[in-house]
């Protein structure tokens, strides 16, 4: 449900469903979805698919070439998995050829270096400790500032 609601923030044009099925074309019988992204692109639909494991290990080679298959089957123009626990080193050059998008979660739970301020950023922060380095990654397709007087709660 969480991975829904990020797509359905991240395509605010889309029609985004949770736990949906679709027929699988070769299969001939019907396949089971996460997440569901439904788009037109001027006179053109477009189909992304979303797998969501939440496995004890990362995603290994045969989890995305299952994968790489359904998503040939529904006839969906994208593919992407998410996953908890991240994806084995075959798996992403895997996944990177089969052009598959992999994405794995951040624990967003409370540390100590939270400022006491509401923060809502589309972006990971990356801490470096030699030197203390400080680099922000954003996800967002705008530019992103950030205000001095924000800056001075970080440091």
């Amino acid at each position: 449900m969480l991975v829904a609601e990020i797509q359905t923030l991240l395509a605010p044009g889309a029609t985004v469903s949770h736990n949906v099925m679709l027929p699988g074309h070769d299969s001939e019988t019907n396949r089971q979805i996460d997440v569901l992204v439904q788009q037109s692109v001027g006179q053109f639909p477009i189909t992304i698919v979303i797998d969501c494991k939440d496995y004890a290990k990362p995603v290994d080679l045969k989890g995305i070439e299952e994968f790489e298959g359904m998503v040939r089957d529904v006839r969906a123009h994208q593919g992407s998995i998410v996953s908890a626990k991240g994806f084995t080193q075959s798996a992403k050059t895997r996944a990177r050829k089969a052009n598959i998008g992999i994405y794995s979660l951040i624990d967003t739970e409370p540390h100590k270096w939270q400022t006491k301020q509401k923060l809502a950023l589309p972006a990971e922060c990356i801490f470096r400790t030699a030197g203390i380095g400080f680099e922000i990654v954003s996800s967002h397709m705008y530019p992103m500032m950030l205000r001095e007087d924000f800056l001075k709660t970080l440091l």
